[in-house]
């Protein structure tokens, strides 16, 4: 079975292996980037920012709380539902 069939997006595949052994020996390795773990703690903190506004705002929030750039957190929105 394809991996695209089995996992809709790189959230879905980072959310099932998050707590596998094997991922953090990869990430203690370097072979998984620590901003992977970065991008996917943004794009949690504005799926729970869109529950109470809209998709413009979530962003803003979350890139003042994590004192960043909108443009980051639209990034790491990309990555994690491509």
């Amino acid at each position: 079975m394809p991996v695209k069939q089995m996992v809709n997006n790189t959230y879905s595949l980072l959310k099932k292996i998050e707590n596998d052994f094997t991922f953090l020996l990869l990430l203690q390795k370097g072979m998984v980037s620590l901003s992977v773990l970065d991008k996917m703690v943004y794009y949690e903190r504005y799926l729970s920012e869109l529950k109470s506004v809209n998709k413009t705002q979530a962003i803003a929030n979350v890139s003042e709380e994590y004192n960043c750039s909108e443009m980051t957190i639209y990034r790491a929105i990309k990555t994690m539902e491509s």
